[in-house]
């Protein structure tokens, strides 16, 4: 592993954390309260939107380190999607 994988991986890590944190922690709020209140629906559209392009560059590139945390950030922000559609947003 050079040091360019290296800090791809440091990148990941960096990532990771963000979207565990900021969109996992929203999902599981949305999924506490069973509501979608507050959330913005062009954050809500957007974030699957643009994480995809990420996701398939990184797997036409062979560039692990941004397909897992792509992967990983699509994985929640459908989650969040999918709330968004059912659960009320009262």
């Amino acid at each position: 592993m050079d040091w360019r994988e290296a800090l791809g991986w440091v990148a990941t890590t960096g990532s990771v954390a963000l979207f565990v944190i900021g969109f996992g922690s929203q999902a599981y709020h949305n999924w506490k309260r069973h509501s979608t209140a507050g959330l913005h629906p062009i954050m809500v559209h957007l974030s699957p939107l643009s994480i995809l392009p990420w996701t398939i560059w990184g797997l036409a590139y062979e560039l692990w380190p941004a397909v897992v945390t792509n992967t990983i950030g699509m994985i929640f922000s459908l989650i969040i999607l999918v709330q968004y559609y059912t659960l009320p947003r009262k």
